[in-house]
């Protein structure tokens, strides 16, 4: 039983890291929105001109600001229900009996079921931004690479090389729990749809909810 436990703590885990790659890329599409857009504002104040190209880059760059606000509230939620998951877990005692652990488990599955759709799509973006940092972080170690051996040991290049140390791993990182999170999510489909006893402690949950 110990055993389970460690591996329900792992799955809570792979939950909780996968919000968290998706509100850190969600805090980027903001904080990339904001700046874009602000730029092509200044672009049209110092011109004195209205031009339909920053106009339309302004408008692409608020959008993206929307976007991240409102990806940051669905992180945010699902967020809100692992923290409770997690505070259930936590409240287990040092040695568990088979059915305090499936409560956690059922909580899990719940809260799985009830977001799926959204779940899916926080997966593939978390694959898809630990790719994008991945590629960041290797182009920038390269010229990193490149500035430290025509200008020496430099702020610039220094600054580069760390910059594109920690893109990698963030990307790394990234994908390796959007990966380990699928494999988890297979496991709770088949338990979604294998197991009689999960599906009625699951049913009681969500009507309670």
């Amino acid at each position: 039983m110990d055993e389970i436990k460690i591996k329900c703590k792992n799955e809570i885990r792979s939950f909780f890291g996968l919000t968290l790659i998706n509100i850190v890329v969600a805090a980027l599409i903001m904080a990339l929105g904001i700046g874009f857009g602000i730029t092509q504002l200044l672009v049209v104040i110092n011109s004195g001109e209205i031009l339909l190209t920053p106009l339309f880059l302004i408008g692409a760059g608020f959008t993206a600001v929307i976007a991240g606000v409102y990806w940051l509230t669905k992180t945010a939620e699902i967020l809100y229900g692992i923290d409770q998951i997690n505070s259930t877990y936590e409240q287990l005692p040092q040695h568990p009996n088979q059915d305090q652990v499936t409560n956690v488990f059922v909580e899990m599955l719940a809260h799985y079921r009830k977001n799926q759709p959204l779940i899916g799509t926080m997966t593939s973006l978390g694959r898809i931004s630990g790719v994008i940092f991945i590629i960041v972080g290797c182009l920038s170690l390269i010229y990193a690479g490149y500035t430290l051996l025509v200008s020496g040991i430099v702020i610039e290049g220094l600054s580069q090389l760390a910059g594109g140390i920690i893109a990698a791993c963030v990307g790394i990182g990234s994908f390796l729990i959007a990966k380990y999170f699928k494999s988890y999510a297979g496991v709770w489909e088949t338990r979604l749809q294998m197991e009689p006893t999960i599906q009625d402690a699951l049913k009681k949950q969500l009507e309670g909810n």
